[in-house]
């Protein structure tokens, strides 16, 4: 999925093996590996039932200011689904589901950031 986050481009990648990651234009990443297994697994589950809605794409843009991208890649293809954010946020958009999943992964992915610096603190 990509979309804006305060100017910057958010993108959460997100496998079936259960590995993700959130990557910020300005350079920010957390490359999670397995720390929110069952939330990426449970993202991927999703947009592959939305993989029908999706169109085609040689090409990975850049969203506008008001827009979500989910992006669905498959062994031999990419595909998109391109939605209004506000509709998203609003929960008017059908592709809801997906960013409540994207969402999910994110949330674990900055538990996961949160229990390391605690651990490495108490370690210091």
């Amino acid at each position: 999925m990509d979309m804006p986050i305060d100017g910057q481009l958010a993108t959460v990648t997100a496998l079936a093996d259960g590995t993700s990651s959130l990557y910020l234009s300005n350079g920010y990443i957390i490359a999670g590996g397995y720390a929110a297994k069952d939330a990426a697994q449970r993202y991927v589950e999703v947009a592959e039932r939305f993989l029908g809605q999706a169109i085609s794409s040689t090409q990975h843009p850049r969203p506008r200011s008001d827009e979500v991208f989910f992006y669905i890649r498959t062994y031999d293809s990419l595909f998109v689904i391109r939605e209004s954010l506000p509709n998203v946020l609003s929960r008017r958009s059908p592709y809801t589901e997906i960013y409540d999943a994207a969402d999910q992964v994110i949330g674990q992915l900055f538990d996961a950031v949160e229990k390391a610096k605690a651990a490495e603190q108490q370690n210091e």
